[in-house]
């Protein structure tokens, strides 16, 4: 049997991973796993800042800030255009559920009148995170 296509073909597939290497080229695999190691972090910190919100909202709002800047930052890396665009969406919606809270934290006596506002943006980040799963998982 001859194995030089085999061969040939096999050293075109290294070539292109090469290239793709040295033109900064990021697979969705390799970004998706970056924004990953981040996100487990950042998925607890908000849980916990969330799990908080009625005892101590400026607590709760301090924790989702921190969550939203560091998942931002971790944007940053992503070069993949189509991960960066939906990671960049997850960014969005979660600094406006932040700022939400934020506003909530700062005049308690509001909550109830915003209620529909938070709810409405909680679904915002969700359906963004979910995709990005969807990207991120195919």
């Amino acid at each position: 049997m001859n194995r030089r296509p085999a061969l040939l073909a096999g050293a075109a597939v290294v070539a292109l991973l090469a290239l793709s290497a040295c033109s900064g080229g990021q697979s969705t695999l390799e970004a998706c796993a970056a924004l990953s190691t981040t996100a487990t972090g950042i998925a607890a910190e908000v849980s916990s800042s969330l799990g908080g919100f009625a005892t101590d909202p400026q607590a709760a709002a301090t924790g989702l800030s921190k969550a939203s800047e560091a998942f931002g930052a971790s944007v940053k890396g992503i070069t993949n255009a189509e991960v960066k665009a939906r990671a960049e969406a997850v960014g969005s919606s979660l600094a406006d559920f932040t700022k939400t809270v934020k506003d909530i934290a700062a005049d308690p006596a509001t909550a109830a009148d915003k209620a529909s506002t938070i709810t409405d943006s909680s679904r915002r980040v969700q359906d963004s995170l979910n995709e990005l799963g969807a990207l991120c998982t195919k």
